[in-house]
C-alpha cells in the first residue's frame, strides 16, 4: 500500500473479511521506503480508522516476526466494539529485496498464520501471558484440532471463509 491506496488497502480488507495479513517486507529496504505504514491513523482525511490492540515481536519465536491485532473501522460509524472487526498481522521483516530467507520461518508464518484463523485464542493467551512456543509445538495441534471439530467436509473449507491478504513492499519481488 502507498499513500495514496491505505483507504483501497482497508476497502479490500473490510468487504472481504479478511482476517490475516500478512506483510513479507521490513520497514524500509536498503533505506528505501517503497510501501506506506498502513496502520499510522496520522493521515487527516482518511476513511478508516486503526487501533493496534496489541503487538508481538518475534512472535512464536521467529526471529523477525512481528504480530500485530489491530481493530479497525470506517470513519462516521459507531464507535463502539460491534462496529470494530478485529485483523491481525504478520510482518515478517527478514525478507528483502536483496536477501535469501530461511525457509523453516516460512514454514512457521504459515502455522502462525493457521492458529489466528482457527484458534487465535490460544496463541494469543501464550503469548501474552509471556509462553511463547515454538510453532511446531503449537502449530500442528491447532491444525488437527480445527479439522476434527469442523462440521464442513470440505478440509480446505476454513481457508474458503477467511482470505488470507498477503503483500511485499513493491508488489512484484515476493
Amino acid at each position: 500500500p502507498l499513500p495514496a491506496t491505505v483507504d483501497d488497502f482497508w476497502k479490500v480488507v473490510s468487504i472481504n473479511q479478511v482476517k490475516v495479513i500478512i506483510s513479507l517486507n521490513s520497514t524500509d529496504e536498503l533505506y528505501m521506503r517503497k510501501w506506506d505504514i498502513y496502520w499510522n491513523n496520522n493521515r487527516s482525511d482518511k476513511k478508516y480508522n486503526i487501533d493496534i490492540v496489541d503487538t508481538f515481536e518475534n512472535a512464536c519465536n521467529v526471529d523477525g516476526c512481528i504480530l500485530r491485532i489491530f481493530k479497525f473501522y470506517k470513519n462516521g460509524d459507531d464507535v463502539d466494539e460491534s462496529a470494530k472487526s478485529t485483523v491481525f498481522q504478520l510482518q515478517y521483516t527478514k525478507w528483502l529485496d536483496s536477501c535469501g530467507i530461511v525457509m523453516e520461518d516460512i514454514v512457521s508464518l504459515c502455522r502462525i498464520k493457521n492458529m489466528l484463523l482457527h484458534n487465535p485464542s490460544e496463541l494469543l493467551t501464550d503469548l501474552r501471558n509471556g509462553n511463547s512456543k515454538d510453532t511446531e509445538k503449537c502449530g500442528n495441534k491447532a491444525w488437527a484440532k480445527e479439522l476434527k471439530s469442523s462440521e464442513d467436509p470440505d478440509p480446505l473449507g476454513p481457508f474458503r471463509k477467511s482470505p488470507v491478504l498477503v503483500h511485499c513492499s513493491a508488489g512484484c519481488g515476493r
